[in-house]
């Protein structure tokens, strides 16, 4: 079956610098210009909000892409769903663009501690999408009726540069991975239709990076790597058969 990639979440961390505050405003200027160019699409940062002191965002006025810059790094959200449609390569440059002109202007750059990619999926039409994964992802045959689930995994591997050398680097790979059955509607009486699918893939620089050794290419290739070859071999890969017999 198709996945259907509803969110992607791109973040890169630094060190926490509250300096990023005195260049709120020359980011914005130096983003701005970047609507309707290469993949940007036009208008994309049209709309401006301030959440408090210490950030900044730039959105478009559907909220389909933002940008949050702040004291600690910087996240980049794009809807899947949006026209025109963006591609895991144009989100990828986007993110490549916005960095390398944000970080190395509030000194950011000097100090990465960790870069993770969101992907959000969601999966719609069920009878009852909390029991479909009770009794048929999870083999559990509990009594009473499913109502709703959320289930959280974190899982924790040493990263090849640790591996290789042990004594200079303890970076880490992280891989968080969240399934919740949701509801169309809200209301009490209606049990819930869709199931969501979140995996978060992070890699932990210890010690800290500059970010011209950050591999933020290779990053999203693993990601990519990690889902096909894990997640779509797992019983998550039947949801569509499991929604045509179970309902």
């Amino acid at each position: 079956m198709e996945w259907h990639s509803e969110k992607l979440i791109v973040g890169i961390r630094h060190k926490r610098l509250f300096r990023v505050s005195d260049f709120l405003g020359e980011i914005v200027d130096k983003l701005a210009p970047l609507q309707g160019y290469g993949p940007f699409p036009g208008n994309c940062f049209e709309r401006i909000g301030r959440p408090d002191n210490m950030s900044i965002i730039l959105y478009d006025k559907e909220n389909t892409i933002s940008v949050n810059c702040n004291i600690d790094g910087v996240i980049l959200t794009c809807d899947m769903d949006a026209e025109p449609k963006l591609t895991i390569e144009d989100i990828t440059k986007m993110f490549l663009q916005i960095v390398n002109i944000i970080l190395p202007l509030t000194g950011g750059s000097e100090s990465i501690n960790r870069i993770g990619i969101i992907n959000q999926f969601l999966f719609q039409g069920y009878e009852n999408a909390a029991k479909t994964i009770f009794t048929n992802l999870l083999n559990l045959d509990l009594k009473g009726i499913p109502d709703n689930l959320v289930l959280r995994l974190a899982l924790k591997n040493p990263a090849i540069e640790a591996i290789v050398n042990p004594e200079e680097k303890q970076d880490y790979k992280n891989v968080i991975i969240q399934i919740n059955s949701d509801k169309t509607e809200e209301g009490e009486t209606k049990p819930p239709d869709r199931i969501r699918l979140i995996v978060d893939y992070q890699i932990y620089y210890e010690p800290q990076r500059t970010l011209k050794n950050v591999l933020i290419e290779n990053h999203f290739n693993e990601t990519i790597e990690y889902w096909d070859t894990h997640l779509k071999k797992s019983n998550l890969s039947n949801l569509e058969e499991v929604k045509k017999i179970h309902g």
